[in-house]
Order: structure tokens, then sequence, then C-alpha cells
């Protein structure tokens, strides 16, 4: 048994590894943007130890251990959650990460079918991450001892099937490459170079990806490719095109792996010219381009191989051979080794050592039946394919005639009905317009005797009315008759009254008084005899009467001074009033006024009274206020002096606006102009 202080030193050390695991480094947590930062760095969750894996790739390699440790960390909490998605996501993270770190592909295939098993075969919701796992396996067949083509092309055209459900199309161009790899590897150059210019179609030119990475990759990629075939046909036509794609890369922006096989396709191209010194130069400078890549030995051999053929071809034969000997011992591409067996063989034959260029011969011989073997199965899984093509062509053709066919019975069904339709449509039109037109003659018939209807109670209408008219001027000349009669009478004779009374009057003041009161007998009984007058007119005649609203407020006026009842203070343009008012105006207005000072009079108790009258293009306004005691609010017990003017008003189509407090009262009236003297004065 382990003593209990050991015991906790190894609990300590478990709890240690753990936080390990779980934490995030300060530097990598600053260098990761807002989007990845997760809420508590010392506690992942699936999700954001997923999103953090994916983009694991795109950061420095100092910060690789801190990745590996949110890997472990996530790999355990998959084994713990039951969620579908997550574990969906997990895994596929976990893949991408490993295959970005080259693990084994025993390792990346098992979080790959993981993925494949979760999503089942609907994968509605997850057709970017079954998009990738496919192009991820298409990878890992390229890798397996003897490069499983035809499964990688299985995949890659897997994938491809899913395009158009993509809703992130920049994962597309990845399949292209892939496949521009498998017929690369099998020595198919136009197959190599036709995908990578759907890939670079397909790119999204305006998306970080591709700015800083896709469009150097692919151009130096199809040269390279322009290269290989050059070298095979030695047609100046496919070096022409290798020089011309690599010379549109902007060599500035490359750095690390790109840089390195920039500088390595340059060396090639200068070999193919001839130009042995650029090579060299190249070649080195390649040499030189350090980067953190697993495949960096593979790539470090092409750039050796390239170095001792430019230096055998420098008259340097013995380390030109030494470098050609020790890259030919692991070739990536089969265009390479070509060149390296051929230049062993020829050099050793030039030098006249001829058991040496026999071995090398031998070699080359050999591997050229190797590459012919791997050529053939290329062109046989590239006709395979052709031919699978073609049979799914033929099949969609096929189908597609006897759609066509089936569409040709649908139409003449379709057109026969639609004819059918249209001829009932026809018949049911034609009988609809002869029951219009037969309809129509009732109306216009209807019409006829409505008109002739309506003509006679017209004419009985103006008869009565013309009765009515003959009635009410009949009436109102009865009233003004016996008003004058009656009233004018009584008038006078309290007029001759008055009169008497005078001439016995012995005291200035009495004598006073009774001129003031036969002044008011006078017009009241001029007033009398007007009213009087206008009752027994025609209403064409009242059209001329103009009440004198200048005469009344300049008598009123001097009448309350003599009496000594009230200030009356008077603000208007007597020739505006005579101008803008038409008698139907000069009648209200002058009412108006009248009942306004008879309410003040009687109620305000005010010392002082105010008329303004004024004019503006539409509306003559009166505005009539005094210094009283005022009143509360409008109701059923105030005079009906106040409601008749308010009515007055409002009957003209004006309104009245009335403030009464202690202070005293103020009344405007805003009146429309609407006659033939305002259209005048305006025009």
């Amino acid at each position: 048994m382990l003593c209990k202080p050991f015991r906790i030193a190894i609990v300590l050390l478990c709890c240690f590894f753990n936080q390990a695991q779980a934490q995030l480094s300060n530097s990598l947590y600053k260098a990761l943007p807002d989007s990845l930062k997760p809420k508590n760095r010392n506690a992942l969750s699936i999700k954001e130890a997923s999103d953090l894996l994916n983009k694991s790739a795109f950061f420095d390699a100092k910060y690789d251990e801190a990745f590996r440790l949110a890997a472990i960390g996530l790999k355990e909490k998959l084994g713990k959650t039951n969620k579908k998605r997550e574990k969906i996501l997990g895994f596929y993270s976990l893949a991408i990460y490993d295959f970005n770190q080259v693990k084994q592909p025993a390792v990346v295939h098992e979080s790959l079918n993981q993925v494949f098993s979760l999503i089942g075969n609907n994968p509605s919701g997850y057709e970017k991450e079954i998009f990738n796992s496919l192009i991820v396996s298409a990878s890992l067949f390229l890798q397996e001892q003897n490069f499983n083509y035809e499964k990688a092309i299985n995949a890659v055209n897997s994938a491809l099937k899913l395009k158009n459900r993509l809703k992130d199309k920049r994962v597309v161009p990845n399949a292209y490459k892939v496949l521009a790899n498998i017929y690369r590897k099998l020595n198919l150059p136009d197959s190599s170079i036709s995908n990578l210019k759907k890939a670079d179609d397909f790119s999204i030119k305006t998306s970080e990806h591709y700015l800083k990475f896709d469009q150097h990759y692919i151009k130096i990629t199809i040269a390279t490719s322009y290269l290989i075939k050059y070298f095979e046909s030695g047609n100046p036509a496919e070096l022409k095109e290798a020089i011309s794609f690599l010379t549109s890369v902007d060599r500035s922006k490359l750095n690390g792996k790109l840089l390195s096989e920039y500088l390595e396709t340059q060396a090639y191209i200068c070999y193919a010219q001839k130009n042995y010194k650029r090579t060299l130069a190249y070649a080195n400078e390649a040499l030189a381009v350090n980067f953190n890549a697993k495949d960096a030995n593979v790539n470090k051999l092409r750039k050796t191989a390239i170095k001792g053929l430019a230096l055998i071809k420098l008259n340097k034969n013995r380390k030109g051979l030494s470098l050609l000997i020790a890259s030919q011992k692991k070739p990536e591409l089969y265009f390479y080794s070509t060149l390296i067996l051929q230049e062993l063989y020829k050099t050793y034959e030039r030098l006249g050592d001829y058991k040496n260029a026999n071995f090398w011969l031998m070699n080359y011989i050999d591997y050229e039946k190797k590459v012919n073997l791997i050529k053939y199965r290329g062109v046989v899984l590239f006709a395979n394919e052709k031919f699978l093509w073609a049979e799914k062509e033929n099949t969609i053709e096929g189908l597609k005639q006897e759609a066509k066919f089936k569409k040709r019975q649908n139409e003449f069904i379709i057109f026969g009905g639609l004819g059918l339709i249209i001829l009932i449509l026809i018949f049911f039109f034609y009988r609809f317009r002869v029951n219009k037109i037969q309809e129509k003659s009732k109306e216009t018939l209807y019409a006829q005797k409505i008109l002739l209807m309506n003509e006679q109670i017209m004419q009985q209408d103006i008869k009565i009315k013309a009765e009515c008219i003959e009635a009410a001027l009949s009436e109102r000349i009865t009233i003004g008759k016996n008003l004058h009669d009656n009233l004018s009478g009584s008038l006078i004779a309290l007029k001759y009254l008055v009169n008497d009374k005078r001439k016995k009057s012995t005291s200035d003041r009495e004598l006073s008084t009774l001129n003031i009161i036969e002044e008011e007998i006078d017009s009241i009984y001029t007033e009398t005899r007007n009213f009087s007058h206008l009752l027994s007119k025609s209403p064409v005649e009242e059209k001329d009467f103009i009440y004198d609203i200048n005469t009344y407020l300049a008598k009123i006026k001097n009448r309350f001074k003599d009496l000594n009842l009230i200030e009356l203070i008077t603000d208007y343009d007597e020739s505006l009033i005579e101008t803008m008012l038409s008698p139907k105006l000069s009648e209200n207005i002058y009412y108006f006024i009248k009942e306004c000072l008879s309410n003040i009079i009687k109620h305000s108790e005010a010392s002082k009274a105010f008329i303004n009258i004024k004019f503006d293009l539409k509306n003559c306004i009166v505005n009539v206020s005094d210094n009283g005691k005022g009143f509360g609010e409008l109701n059923n017990s105030d005079g009906i002096g106040l409601k008749n003017y308010i009515s007055r008003v409002e009957n003209l189509g004006g309104k009245i606006l009335i403030k009464s407090n202690k202070n005293g009262t103020n009344l405007t009236a805003l009146i429309p102009l609407a006659d033939s003297k305002t259209l005048r004065l305006k025009a």
C-alpha cells in the first residue's frame, strides 16, 4: 500500500494535469479573435473547444501544446456527453485537428467514422462537416502504402454531390485540389490542371482564405503541372504556360512553405531553360526557407534534387551526384525520380563509370515500368470514371427523352382541356352578352320612365316652392306693415310726448336727457322702418341693403359718453368695412356688435369696452372685450343673447373664441369672407 503523503502527491499531480488540459495560456488567449475567446478559459465547453481546434492550423507553432491539451480535454468531454450535435461537431473537429497534425491515418479515421456513424444517411444540417470529412478521407487514402486511388476518387465525388447544398462555398475548391493531387500522383497532368482550374474558378476570391493561400497555391501547382508536361513532351508551349502562371504570383506576399515551393518551381523552370546558374541560386534560396511542416523532409528532397542537377550541369559532378543519390531515396512524384535516375546513369556514362551507369540505367528502366503501370492504372481509372459518367449521362438523356415524351402527352391533354374550357367560356360569354344587352334595353326603358317622372316631380316642386315663396313674402309684407303701422305709430306718439315735455322743461339736465331719449326714439324708429321695408322687399332687393356699422358705432360711442355709462374704444378702417362686407355680413356683424354691447351694459359692470374690426384675405375678424367682472363657463343658465351671437357666427361658417375671467371678457369672431367684393379686392 502507498503511504498517505505519496497518495496526496499523486492526487495533486492529477489535479494539476486536469487543470493543464483545461487551461489556455495567456499568450494564446490574447492571440484569439473575439469570436473564438471562451467564456471561461479554464473550462472550455465542447463547442468552444471544437471551434478552437477547427482554426488551429492558422496559428503559430508555439501554440501547439495548448491546442494539444484542448484536444485531450475535448475527447474526455465527448465521452461524457449524450448530445448528438455536440458529438458530431466534437469528433469532426478532432478529425480535422489530427489530420492537420499529420497523425496516423488510423487515428484520423477513428474520429471520421464517428462523424459518419452519427450523421448517418441524412446529412441535412451537417453538409459542411460531411463534405470536409470526405475530403480528409480521400487525402488519407492517398497516404496508404498502395495509394488507394479508387477510394480517394469515390470519396471526392461523394463530397461534390453535396456541393450545391453547402451554405459556405469556400470549402468546395478543396475537393478539386484533392482530385488534382490524385491525378498528379497518377501522372495525368492534364486532368490535374483541369481540376486546379476548377478550384481556382470556384474559389471565393473575396475571402481571406483565398487571398492568403489559394490564389498562390493553385497558380504554383498549375505551373508545376505544366512543367511536368514539358519534361515529358518537350513541347515549348507547356513551358510557356508554366512560366505564365508562375509570373502571375506575387512573391512579396509569400512566406513559409508557399515561398519554398515557388522558389523550387522557379529553379526547375530555369533548369528547363538551361540557365543552370540561376537554377542553383533558386535551389539554394528554396533550401534556405524554414517553415513548420510535417512534410518538410519531402520538400527538402525535391530542392536537393534540383540543386544536384544544376551542379552536374555546372561540372561539379561529385557533389551533384551525391545530392542526386540522396534525394532519389524518397521521391514524392514520379516526375522528380525520372529526372534524377536519367541524370545519374547519363552522368556516370559520360564519366566512363559504366558499372554505375548500368546500375542506374537498370533502376531507370525498372522505375519506368512502375511509372507506366501507375500511369496505366490512372488511365484505366480515368476511363472508368468517364465511362461511368457516360453511363450516367446516357441514363439522364434517356430520362430526359422520357420526360419530353410525357411532357408532350401532358401538353396535349392540357391544351386539349384548355381548348374545351375556352369553347365553354366563349359560349357562356356569348350568353352573358345577350343577357347583358337585354338587361341594358330594359334599364334604358326604365331610365326613360324615371326621367319623365322626375321631370313631373320637379315641375310640381317648382310650383310648390313658388307658392311657398309667395306665401312667405305675403306674410313678411303683413308683418312689416303691422310693425310699421303699430310700432312706428307708438314711437311717433312717444316722440311727441318727449317733445312736449322738453317744451315744458326748465332744467338743463332734464332737457339734455330728453334730447338723448328723443335721439334714441329716432334711431329705433329708423331701424324699425328699415326692418319693415326689408320684410316687405323680395330677396333680390335685400342684396342691395348694407347696414351702416360706422354710423352706429359713432352714435353709440357718443351716447355712452353722454350718459356716462362706459367708455367705448373702437379700432377699424371705415373704408374697408364699406368695401369688404356683403349685405348679409354687414347685417350679422351689426347685430353681433349690438348684442355684445347690450350684454356688457347689462351684466359686466365694466368701465371700458373695446371693439376692433380687421380683415385678412379670408376672414373678417371682430374682437369685442371689456374690463368687467367676467363670467364662468357657458351653461344653460347664461342669457339668450350670448347664445344668439354664438349661433349667429356659427351659422355664417365662422367660429367664436370666448375668454372670460375676473379681469374681463374677450370675444373674437372669425367670419369667412366669400362674396364678389372680396374676390375683386384679391384680384
